[in-house]
């Protein structure tokens, strides 16, 4: 892939990769490798460690799909899961399955990852690259941007991010991230590391991964976060994939494990998945009296970052 970038050392980046009809934006330094999707709700496609060449994310048979070109296989509200290839996707502004949003039936995981997102390279140096992400939503009045910043050696990307309502009421929301990971990273030879918390609807003996030939479905969280932090490392590989956040705005982390048992759409008991999910807050099945929505003000932008990572033996202090 070296071909694609005017430089060979340091921080580089570029646009000029297209995969079908859809733009691939690359960042990459000597230590990781991200590719992003615009097209396709800025979805982050790989994130490789160039150590091992292992890619962590998820890649389903089902490949990637375009919004452009190819028409969804399933109605809504189900038309992420048309187009969904795996990765990381940024959700926004609800989260699973949530039905009406002020009036308006919202697909699953809301429209944030349905849409086009437009991409503008700001920075380009051999020291540090950057890329902002932006889109209006469509359903709901918001703007998000996402800039990605990576420096010249370092295992970590920065994700200086905002959401921002445009309306004049003031709007409660959900907002998360959804990094999936499989194989040939994910494997039995892996665990979760979490912060000090509570887990809901799950122990640890689920944070050890099981093998492929373990067929295992669940969903759970962790809860009172005391850092904003978690990590996934495979022991026997030598690396991790690792994410740090403010806590007090991702108080919750969701964990989606999916291993060869769905029977139905796009799955057919092909999937080995499991997502961690840094969230605002629980599903709206799960909340309660003290796990409200937050809520945006009118003309009101929230700003924050987040950090992704590949660390080795030892999640960072």
């Amino acid at each position: 892939m070296d071909f694609i970038f005017h430089r060979q050392v340091g921080a580089r980046v570029s646009d000029k990769l297209l995969f079908k009809d859809l733009t691939l934006v690359v960042v990459e330094n000597d230590a990781i490798r991200v590719v992003v999707v615009p097209e396709k709700g800025a979805d982050i496609v790989s994130f490789v460690d160039k150590k091992t060449g292992v890619d962590v994310m998820l890649r389903l048979p089902t490949g990637l799909r375009s919004f452009k070109s190819e028409m969804p296989l399933m109605a809504h509200p189900n038309t992420l899961f048309s187009y969904y290839e795996g990765g990381w996707q940024e959700l926004f502004p609800v989260g699973s399955s949530f039905g009406k949003y002020y009036g308006a039936d919202h697909p699953t995981h809301g429209e944030a990852p349905l849409l086009e997102w437009d991409y503008n390279i700001l920075e380009d140096s051999t020291e540090r690259v950057c890329v902002e992400f932006r889109v209006r939503t469509k359903l709901s009045p918001f703007e998000l941007r996402r800039r990605m910043i990576l420096d010249a050696s370092s295992p970590e990307v920065v994700l200086e991010e905002s959401i921002e309502n445009l309306s004049t009421m003031d709007l409660s929301y959900m907002w998360g991230h959804h990094p999936a990971f499989g194989a040939p990273f994910l494997s039995g030879d892996c665990r979760i590391e979490l912060p000090k918390s509570r887990l809901f609807k799950g122990d640890k003996k689920l944070l050890r991964l099981p093998p492929e030939s373990e067929p295992r479905r669940g969903m759970f969280y962790a809860l009172d976060l005391k850092r904003g932090i978690y990590g996934i490392h495979n022991d026997r590989l030598g690396f991790g994939f690792g994410m740090s956040w403010d806590h007090r705005i991702f108080s919750k982390i969701w964990i989606w494990q999916s291993m060869h048992i769905q029977d139905q759409s796009p799955y057919f008991k092909r999937e080995y998945a499991c997502a961690i999910e840094p969230f605002t807050s629980l599903p709206h099945q799960l909340y309660g009296k003290r796990d409200r929505l937050p809520v945006l003000k009118a003309g009101q932008k929230l700003e924050t970052s987040l950090k992704a990572f590949i660390y080795r033996r030892r999640l960072p202090a």
